[in-house]
């Protein structure tokens, strides 16, 4: 009986001895640091607001960013972040996000608009992207994640990657979602972007104008560029869009180009013709396809 009793003693002893040396290692855990890895182009860095704060800097590879830190990159600028010494963010162009946690546990960021890519590793605890209260979590893989007004798009690459805030809950590696509000259009990940031109039946006219209609991925930004200069429209949540160009006599090249919210590209190509002086014609229009950037 007295064995029994200093074994169960021991026992406890041991649980409790091990309690204390797993809450001091956590204690001591080293927090990773989040800080900027390299810098392309013009990259601006804000931190916390409040009375007398400091405007924004440029950003400078070494930089440790901090909760409530922004992070800014110009129309061709981009910027990578590390965490620990294996997880690395890559921002895009025009894109803004504010830093929301630095932890133990990882990293939390809102991303206000543009587009990242992240790779994920354990030993640095997991990232999270946030947008209007929708999120996207890894702890172990790689991810796309961009953001246009209301309209979210994430791809996983590699990895399972969770999902918050949607009708949608995980992404497989090789799947795609386009999250409309709260609504998620889950689906492969495309070879080439989407973009469909529904180039007018009739190749000649005689009006001074012409309409170009066509179906893009949601949100994409579609860049229409002709002899009548460039003209830009978003895809509405259809992923609809349509734009009308001006016509000079004679033959008009117009390309499309659509980019989508996490910058996959595609672009095609059509010629409209105008013409006031010979006989009203009816016939298709000639166009080529070129594929991405």
């Amino acid at each position: 009986m007295r064995r029994s009793l200093i074994a169960v003693l021991a026992i406890v002893v041991l649980v409790v001895m091990a309690g204390a040396v797993w809450r001091y290692l956590r204690a001591e855990a080293p927090i990773p640091q989040l800080s900027i890895s390299e810098v392309h182009g013009e990259v601006t860095v804000a931190h916390p607001s409040g009375e007398g704060a400091a405007p924004p800097e440029v950003a400078r590879a070494g930089t440790v960013l901090g909760p409530d830190d922004r992070l800014s990159t110009a129309a061709t600028a981009r910027a990578e972040l590390t965490l620990g010494p294996e997880t690395h963010i890559r921002i895009g162009p025009t894109s803004s996000l504010q830093v929301l946690s630095v932890d133990a546990t990882g990293v939390s960021l809102e991303l206000e608009n543009g587009a990242l890519e992240a790779t994920v590793r354990p030993e640095s605890g997991a990232v999270r992207v946030g947008n209007r209260g929708r999120a996207v979590l890894s702890a172990n893989g790689s991810f796309q994640v961009g953001v246009r007004d209301d309209v979210m798009q994430v791809a996983a690459t590699s990895g399972d990657v969770a999902l918050s805030g949607m009708d949608q809950s995980r992404l497989a590696a090789g799947q795609q979602v386009v999250v409309i509000d709260r609504h998620a259009q889950v689906g492969e990940v495309p070879e080439e972007l989407l973009l469909a031109v529904e180039w007018p039946v009739e190749a000649r006219t005689r009006a001074e104008s012409g309409q170009v209609v066509g179906t893009t991925t949601p949100g994409s930004r579609v860049v229409l560029r002709g002899s009548f200069g460039e003209r830009t429209v978003i895809a509405d949540h259809d992923g609809r869009f349509e734009a009308t160009v001006a016509l000079a006599e004679g033959e008009n090249e117009v390309s499309v180009e659509s980019t989508d919210v996490l910058g996959h590209r595609n672009e095609v190509s059509g010629v409209l013709v105008r013409d006031t002086r010979g006989p009203a014609f009816s016939g298709g229009v000639h166009y080529d396809r070129g594929g991405p950037r």
